[in-house]
């Protein structure tokens, strides 16, 4: 298995304990919600999927996430964005960067299906 529970930390401020719990703990790529969407794929076989497609900004961490899942299931990962910042496409960095390391298709702009709660 992949993931291990989260952990539980117990802290104190201002005179007031609480509990919170590290979903950001669970695995160095999965962390979060992702951890938990994703999940069910992760330890599911799919024969029939050869590629994953989604939609997004240029440096989401489910864009991330995805090109790990991608990866590890041999799929190819289509990833689609309505732009990519100047700087960001002249110097990759952080989740762009490590998603196309992970073999991400990137499609901007033209083409690319607006999602239905927005207007251009």
């Amino acid at each position: 298995m992949i993931f291990e529970s989260s952990p539980i930390e117990k802290y104190t401020f201002e005179g007031h304990s609480f509990y919170l719990k590290r979903d950001d703990l669970l695995h160095p790529d999965f962390s979060g919600n992702k951890a938990r969407k994703f999940y069910y794929f992760l330890q599911n076989d799919f024969p029939d999927v050869k590629k994953l497609a989604s939609y997004g900004s240029a440096q989401s961490n489910a864009m991330y996430s995805l090109s790990v899942l991608a990866k590890m299931k041999g799929w190819k990962f289509e990833y689609y964005v309505e732009h990519i910042a100047e700087y960001l496409k002249e110097n990759p960095h952080g989740n762009y960067k490590a998603a196309l390391e992970n073999g991400m298709e990137i499609f901007v702009g033209r083409g690319v299906p607006t999602p239905p709660n927005k207007k251009k």
